[in-house]
């Protein structure tokens, strides 16, 4: 075993590759004498404490592996996606209608809160996500830089080890050099040689061990700096953190409590396009129902105004007959119903009706004036005579005189003598009538209680009591039309053949006259027949004298009321004639200024009518355009609810998937198929087109994770093989890398050490 290997054993930390206390060693000053007690010295001691040198001796292990770091950076990335997918899922679960898209938030002060509360909640966010890459960069910084510490040991150790060496072999050279010169044998030289590389040895570890207090003073002054300035990081993340918590509640409840407004304003603008619906269809039904009622009126009062302009026609050609007709049948148009419930014409028709009865009275006048009825002489020639004849009826003391007088009066006027013949006529019907009614009602009345009465009877005989059947016998004639001195003659003679047939039948008797008997009782009971009959013709005359009296009462009023009307007749004819002209002139100027007030009216109405009209088809207008708005909005709001409850499904199956993958432990195969699930979740549509760059981004930080933690991964495979690189045999290269093998914990990189390890054994 060499001296190199002889000095250095274990594991020293450095925390400084630049910082070096020890100085190189100064021998000036020594005497020869001291240097060869020196010399033997270092000899003695050097064979006395041999130190052996074996692979472990040089065994350095790392502080890590390697592959945990980009483990635990991929599952931070994994986590912190959960968390914000988490977070992003329990927003969008809202209700659509607050759910405010760029458009509807827009569209409300509430929305534009909301979205200067977004932006100025994601900017502090962001904000505060910076400075906590900040700090975690510094933390990572500390990292790396208590890593580069550790890196670089084995090498600050080794060129510490080459320069003690180095100082050693040349000492130990010097010294021999001065104890052969000095002529001495080889056992004292080898003796005194142990004796100066003992105490050099002794000088030299002195010297290490306080290096190595030193460098491990430092080293822990550097780690608790480190500690401390990643405490100080930790507490500086755990704040930022926990403000962040804290700024993302404040702007959630912000935010819940502006979408709770906007909720409200959704709410009432439901309320209103509901209502502005009603309203539109309440308005185009109201507007169709007026053009239909002023359609109606219309057509009604151009109806009305051409019957009137044919019946001004008709009285102009003097066509009277046609002209009252005409107003007849216009007086039965503006009576009907139809008529009567447009109020426009309701309003009009006294009116109307006035003009009519107007025009009648000036087409009499004028059907009297042109002789289409009896001049004024000839009907009071008619009327003298009448009077005349009249008189002379009744004066006369014969009735049949007087009733041939009667009839000559009549006939002096048609009219008249047809009105009495018919009354008379009619009259004669009636009583007629009347009378056959009561004798067939008389008959029936007395068949029925004739009947009755023999039924009654014939029940009594039947019951052995002849007495009370005598009773009702009697009874029944007493219900015919026979006196007393009729009926009971007839009783008697009922009774007498009755017991004389009952003596026959009882004692065998024979009896006079049984053959006629039914002949004879037929005879009776025609005869009394006859005498009812003749009875019933006597009441009916009786009835008729009466009705004609009664009759020839009303026609003497009726006359007397004709007398009266043809009085008033003749003085309203005279006041007619007097102010014909003046009453047609004034008819005719009611009548112009009346349609003149009225075409004016219409036209008026008119013209609101398509005033509103025209406002009603603006704010049907306004209406279907709003209504498009809020079908596109719901549309819309409709979309993005599918969407979001796509990609909550998609997250729900993401994380079902994660766990079920990691009930068995995080392993490798865990971890990949958690990454599968993560990546199918990022890239399904939902996500996408709720995130667009979302999985990009991700996949951006995975790339700079992965390629950090190959980096890191690969300085600590080189790390390896430069220390391995250093031991001077196989062997120990070999059990180094066993040793560092054992170490390790990632299945990877183990993997790759026992390559490693096998090269080498090569």
């Amino acid at each position: 075993m060499s001296q190199e290997q002889r000095f250095f054993g274990g594991e020293i930390k450095m925390s400084d590759k630049n910082s070096d206390p020890l100085e190189d060693v100064e021998y000036a000053g020594i005497s020869e004498d001291e240097k060869t007690e020196i010399r033997g010295h270092i000899e003695k001691v050097a064979t006395e404490n041999k130190i052996d040198v074996s692979g472990d001796a040089f065994s350095l292990k790392s502080f890590r592996a390697g592959a945990l770091f980009p483990l635990l950076v991929n599952i931070g990335a994994i986590v912190s996606v959960a968390v914000v997918v988490l977070v992003l899922a329990a927003l969008f679960r809202q209700d659509e209608r607050v759910v405010t898209g760029r458009t509807g938030e827009i569209a409300s002060v509430e929305g534009r809160l909301i979205q200067e509360l977004r932006r100025e909640s994601q900017a502090q966010l962001f904000e505060k996500e910076r400075q906590i890459a900040t700090v975690q960069k510094r933390l990572d910084e500390i990292e790396r830089e208590r890593l580069a510490l550790a890196a670089s040991i084995d090498e600050r150790i080794q060129q510490r080890e080459q320069e003690l060496r180095a100082e050693l072999e040349r000492e130990l050279e010097e010294e021999r050099a001065r104890l052969l010169r000095e002529g001495l044998g080889d056992d004292e030289i080898e003796n005194l040689m142990r004796v100066f590389e003992a105490e050099r040895t002794a000088y030299y570890e002195q010297q290490i061990a306080q290096y190595r207090a030193e460098l491990e003073a430092e080293r822990l002054a550097v780690e608790q700096n480190l500690d401390q300035l990643r405490a100080e990081y930790n507490g500086q993340l755990e704040a930022l953190r926990e403000e962040r918590l804290r700024l993302a509640e404040e702007f959630r409840e912000r935010e819940v409590t502006l979408r709770a407004q906007l909720e409200q304003r959704t709410r009432i603008l439901d309320r209103a396009r509901t209502e502005a619906i009603e309203n539109l269809a309440s308005a185009q039904e109201e507007l169709a129902q007026l053009s239909r009622r002023q359609e109606l009126a219309g057509s009604i009062q151009n109806q009305i105004i051409g019957q009137i302009g044919q019946i001004r026609s008709a009285v102009s050609s003097e066509q009277y007959g046609l002209a009252r007709s005409r107003i007849e049948s216009l007086r039965s148009f503006l009576n009907e119903d139809r008529v009567l419930a447009i109020p426009e014409i309701a309003r009009r028709r006294e009116m109307d009706l006035f003009l009519l009865d107007s025009l009648e009275a000036v087409i009499e006048l004028e059907m009297a004036a042109d002789g289409e009825v009896l001049s004024l002489s000839d009907e009071l020639g008619i009327l003298a005579r009448i009077r005349s004849t009249t008189a002379e009826a009744r004066s006369a003391t014969d009735a049949e005189l007087a009733t041939e007088r009667y009839r000559t009066a009549l006939s002096q006027l048609p009219e008249l003598s047809e009105a009495y013949a018919f009354v008379w006529d009619r009259d004669a019907e009636m009583i007629t009538a009347v009378r056959d009614a009561e004798i067939a009602e008389q008959r029936e009345s007395a068949r029925q209680a004739v009947i009755a009465a023999l039924d009654a009877a014939t029940t009594l005989i039947d019951e052995g009591r002849y007495g009370a059947a005598f009773t009702a016998y009697r009874d029944v004639l007493a219900t015919l039309p026979a006196t007393s001195d009729v009926a009971d003659p007839i009783v008697g003679g009922a009774a007498r053949t009755g017991f004389s047939l009952s003596r026959y039948v009882v004692t065998g008797e024979p009896v006079d006259g049984m053959g006629v008997i039914a002949d004879t009782a037929d005879v009776s009971l025609g005869d009394e027949r006859a005498r009812f009959e003749a009875m019933l013709a006597d009441t009916a005359a009786t009835a008729a004298a009466e009705q004609r009296s009664r009759l020839e009462a009303e026609r003497a009023e009726l006359v007397r009321e004709r007398d009266e009307l043809t009085r008033e007749l003749d003085e309203t004819r005279g006041a007619l004639a007097e102010d014909r002209s003046e009453a047609i002139g004034a008819v005719a100027d009611e009548l112009e200024e009346t349609y003149r007030s009225q075409l004016s009216e219409r036209e008026a109405q008119i013209s609101e009518q398509e005033s509103r009209i025209a406002e009603l088809s603006s704010r049907s207008d306004e209406l279907e355009q709003r209504i498009v708005a809020l079908d596109a909005e719901v549309a819309r709001l409709a979309e993005f609810e599918r969407i979001t409850e796509a990609a909550v499904e998609s997250y729900t199956r993401y994380v079902t998937e994660e766990d079920r993958a990691f009930a068995s432990g995080r392993d490798a195969e865990a971890l990949f198929e958690a990454r599968f699930q993560l990546d199918t979740f990022l890239v399904s549509d939902a996500v996408r087109r709720l995130f667009p760059e979302l999985g990009d981004r991700i996949r951006v930080y995975d790339q700079a994770f992965e390629d950090a933690g190959r980096e890191v991964a690969f300085l600590d495979v080189l790390e390896i093989i430069s220390i391995a690189a250093e031991f001077p045999t196989p062997e120990q290269r070999v059990s180094f890398l066993q040793s560092e093998t054992g170490a390790v914990n990632d299945a990877v990189f183990r993997e790759l050490l026992e390559e490693l390890t096998v090269l080498v054994q090569q």
